[in-house]
């Protein structure tokens, strides 16, 4: 178990989905917290067992931070910077931004994507965080039992970069091709599930290789045209399957270049 001081209280700031599910982990771990939010929601704003009235936010932001050892800020990247500036600067402050660098405050960022339902304790801790060289987790984040690695300052656009594409563009494309199995091929998406899973574990496999099968691992080249043909009327797809063809190029499979 992580020990944390007896003296350590957070304040969340924020009311989107991160601090939703910071706000939900924090009481997993029974880490007192007060919590604000601009727009005045009494889910978000509430602190010393009470709800906070929706009054000058100003006024909220100080009655939640005033007994706070340690300020999360749960807040979209352009705000960071004009909100730490109304802070005390004696706290602990940290946000939870992957690529923002904000003078002052510490980076901890959840290498995770956040949807709309309820997380679970052991889900939560299992959520591994990455800071910055030279910050102590147990210092910024006190009481949190969640793995932790760091990266150089100057390392953030190429983490993020790399975060977004395997968050975004996969969720996009795997999203397109839940859609057609239910619209073009009458079948449950559901059944994509384990599929999905296994992929997921042979790329993180040590040794993963770019191929392991499939027409163009094979270089069944007339598999891939008949592909390409059944994907003319999706547009999308037909683009994500040449961009799959681009890196298959990339990797080292001498693609034809009629189908890149």
């Amino acid at each position: 178990m992580v020990k944390r001081s007896v003296f350590t209280s957070y304040a969340l700031l924020g009311s989107g989905k991160v601090a939703h599910h910071f706000k939900v982990y924090l009481k997993h771990l029974n880490l007192p917290f007060t919590a604000w939010s601009r727009n005045g929601d009494p889910e978000f704003n509430f602190g010393a067992g009470k709800i906070l009235p929706s009054r000058d936010q100003r006024v909220r932001l100080i009655a939640t931070v005033q007994n706070a050892s340690h300020i999360l800020l749960a807040v979209s990247d352009p705000a960071l910077t004009e909100l730490a500036v109304r802070l005390p600067s004696e706290r602990r402050l940290v946000h939870f931004s992957g690529s923002a660098s904000v003078p002052g405050v510490a980076c901890a960022h959840p290498l995770m994507t956040f949807g709309s339902t309820q997380p679970s304790a052991g889900w939560c801790r299992e959520i591994p965080f990455v800071t910055d060289h030279g910050v102590e987790f147990s210092e910024i984040l006190p009481g949190f039992p969640n793995p932790s690695f760091s990266i150089r300052p100057a390392q953030r656009p190429l983490y993020h970069a790399l975060c977004a594409l395997a968050g975004n563009s996969t969720f996009l494309l795997w999203q397109k091709i839940a859609e057609e199995f239910r619209d073009g091929l009458e079948l449950p998406a559901e059944i994509l599930a384990p599929f999905l899973h296994q992929v997921v574990a042979n790329a993180l496999s040590p040794d993963a290789r770019s191929l392991a099968t499939g027409p163009v691992a094979r270089g069944d080249w007339a598999a891939v045209r008949a592909h390409l043909e059944s994907l003319d009327s999706n547009p999308s797809l037909a683009a994500a399957y040449r961009g799959f063809l681009n890196q298959s190029a990339y990797a080292g499979i001498k693609v034809p270049e009629t189908l890149l």
